[in-house]
């Protein structure tokens, strides 16, 4: 196996047992109505611990993105050159990475389709988009 792979505990699992099913799973403050992430088991934005999970199955849209033609780490070479990005789900920001389109296509705002990987790290499922 190549590169490191996420670590899976209490406050995240409900995220990655999202994903091994193709569903966006993801918390959300049962308070102030707001999507959270990175999981927790409180919301950043009013401090309730009224927190529960939620499927979200409305496409985010991309906020951010940048080409890493450089890994960070010896563990992501196998990578190569890959598109880092931003996934806005209303005011939730995903980072992720696009996969599957052209570089001269990806625009800020544009509406993303997830895309299941699971061929990065055995018995993990990552989410990655496509313009």
């Amino acid at each position: 196996m190549k590169g490191l792979p996420p670590r899976i505990n209490e406050a995240n699992r409900p995220w990655w047992e999202g994903l091994d099913r193709e569903a966006i799973v993801m918390p959300k403050c049962d308070d102030c109505d707001r999507l959270i992430f990175y999981p927790r088991i409180h919301c950043p934005h009013c401090f309730s611990r009224n927190v529960s999970w939620t499927e979200v199955t409305e496409a985010p849209t991309l906020f951010t993105w940048a080409k890493a033609e450089h890994s960070v780490s010896p563990a992501y070479d196998h990578l190569g050159p890959v598109i880092l990005a931003v996934a806005d789900f209303a005011g939730a920001h995903v980072p992720t990475t696009i996969v599957d389109t052209a570089e001269a296509d990806i625009k800020v705002g544009m509406k993303l389709v997830p895309v299941f990987d699971r061929e990065s790290y055995p018995g993990v499922t990552l989410l990655r988009f496509k313009g």
